[in-house]
């Protein structure tokens, strides 16, 4: 699958679709409108799921006249599809289109529970690589260029998702699979000696993987320097699942945080305990409800924590910017704070391995890190986070190296035993 060629002729161009790219707020919010009561009413007709949550709340899609109306509708989650697949094996009872129709099969990685299945249709999938493509162009990315990923395949999605939206633009993807040993990393690190690779599409953990093997095995490969997969990178991508949408958003500046494709999303930000909208800028559950797909879904909550930007950008997009910022499975409380690890990771050099411990009604964070701390650390953490902040400096590698997601936060049982003091 290749995109039009006259696209990708065209490569001094600032965007790569100008008309969805820039278009009047007032223009995107009535495509929005047309769109959600057409993928309302495909859902309420084709998939069992939606229309049984939408019988349950009382809401049909005449209800539905606009985004106004979409907080009528409920909200559902990964768990949901989950035991929807267990009722309705194997492929649950929520798309619109079932493998008949469709031309990939994947799953989720598992990293939050038991994988899901996706399958994308034509339709779907062109999409997909049509909003990959904006941002990949907004980064700078153009034809011909190489560009290496690190992502786990065979029927997990992210490679194969990779390797297709390479190819949609004319580049030429290389996949390595993750780094799961030093010799692992080594033996993949050679392979591209001599290669001019443009890109890299990797987490920080397997980043950080290249990097150690790259320095004990003395491997001549020109890396992302530890800056460019850092704490800020979080923000330069966001994603509503593969089963949603994969690529919702790219920035146009490094940190400056993901404009969304609005023209086929709406995204919510909602109070985790209340499910009602936040403030722009205020941190809270993305739930995103896809427009115009074979198989739309209908006010999904991704389990991740964001915020919003509507100011107007100077890049010259008009759509609103989201910043991602981890896991609602990774806050922890502490007094009456939520942490996540971005909020610890902005005060540390960007390659440190670090963890986050939580305990059961603690009264203090305890960081560990396996990297001699500055000695004002705990100053500057107690000062953003506001709570007490506990440093323990675990030995050199000892803490665990993810090849794929790094894992930032364990659990463990109250301890009666609290060191002081900050540093």
């Amino acid at each position: 699958m290749l995109a039009d060629r006259a696209k990708l002729a065209d490569t001094a161009r600032r965007y790569w679709d100008p008309e969805a790219q820039t278009r009047l707020r007032h223009e995107i919010l009535r495509i929005q409108d047309e769109r959600l009561r057409a993928s309302v009413q495909r859902a309420y007709d084709l998939a069992p799921f939606f229309r049984d949550r939408f019988d349950a709340a009382g809401v049909h899609p005449r209800d539905i006249r606009g985004v106004s109306d979409l907080h009528h509708l409920p909200v559902f989650d990964k768990n949901d599809l989950r035991a929807d697949e267990a009722l309705h094996r194997p492929f649950g009872s929520y798309r619109c289109c079932g493998p008949r129709e469709s031309i990939r099969f994947a799953t989720s990685t598992g990293t939050s529970g038991r994988p899901t299945i996706t399958l994308w249709t034509a339709k779907d999938l062109a999409l997909e690589f049509e909003l990959s493509a904006r941002t990949n162009w907004r980064a700078g990315m153009r034809p011909g260029d190489t560009v290496v990923n690190a992502h786990p395949g065979y029927t997990n999605g992210g490679e194969s998702f990779i390797v297709g939206d390479c190819r949609y633009m004319g580049m030429l993807p290389i996949s390595l699979g993750p780094p799961t040993t030093p010799e692992d990393a080594a033996r993949a690190l050679r392979l591209l000696e001599g290669i001019d690779v443009d890109w890299w599409r990797l987490y920080p953990a397997a980043a950080q993987r290249f990097r150690e093997a790259a320095a004990q095995y003395d491997i001549s490969v020109r890396l992302p320097p530890a800056e460019q997969t850092g704490p800020l990178a979080q923000y330069d991508r966001l994603s509503a699942g593969q089963e949603c949408i994969s690529v919702l958003g790219g920035s146009c500046a490094p940190g400056n945080g993901a404009h969304i494709a609005e023209d086929y999303a709406i995204v919510e930000v909602l109070d985790i305990a209340t499910l009602q909208p936040v403030d722009d800028g205020e941190r809270g559950l993305l739930v995103v409800t896809s427009l115009d797909r074979d198989n739309p879904m209908i006010r999904y909550n991704l389990g991740d924590v964001v915020r919003l930007d509507s100011n107007p950008c100077e890049c010259g997009e008009t759509s609103r910017r989201g910043f991602y910022e981890g896991r609602v499975q990774d806050i922890v409380p502490v007094g009456d704070q939520s942490i996540l690890p971005i909020d610890v990771w902005l005060e540390l050099p960007p390659a440190v391995e670090f963890t986050l411990v939580r305990r059961p009604d603690a009264d203090h964070l305890v960081v560990r890190i396996d990297h001699e701390p500055a000695s004002d650390l705990g100053d500057r953490l107690e000062a953003r986070l506001n709570v007490a902040v506990v440093i323990e400096q675990s030995p050199a590698g000892s803490l665990a190296r993810a090849a794929f997601k790094s894992k930032r936060v364990i659990d463990e049982a109250a301890s009666s035993c609290l060191t002081t003091g900050s540093g």
